[in-house]
């Protein structure tokens, strides 16, 4: 038997599973797959650190997921339109940084 040192921050699949907008299968299914780290506790169930879920959000890009892309298109398609005003706003937020 062997003894890791074990996180303080270890929290169940189904809060990993809202941490990256999944089910608590996938987040199960991750482990088995080595994707992160499981850490199985006192009664039996398995456990995660939320750094390494939140590290996961961090290290995975989402953009091209047909999945991420359907749902933002569906969110835009849904949206009122928005006023010259708005527009303009949506642009200043959005522009790059300028070097001072």
């Amino acid at each position: 038997m062997h003894c890791v040192p074990v996180p303080a921050d270890l929290i169940g699949p189904g809060q990993a599973a809202e941490i990256l907008h999944v089910t608590d299968k996938t987040i199960r299914k991750m482990v088995h797959r080595g994707e992160l780290t499981g850490y199985r506790v006192t009664n039996g169930l398995t456990k995660v650190s939320e750094a390494e879920v939140r590290a996961h959000v961090r290290a995975v890009p989402l953009a091209g997921r047909p999945d991420l892309d359907g749902y933002i298109q569906r969110i835009v398609n849904a949206a009122p339109a928005l006023t010259p005003e708005q527009l303009e706003r949506l642009r200043a937020l959005l522009a790059p940084p300028t070097a001072a």
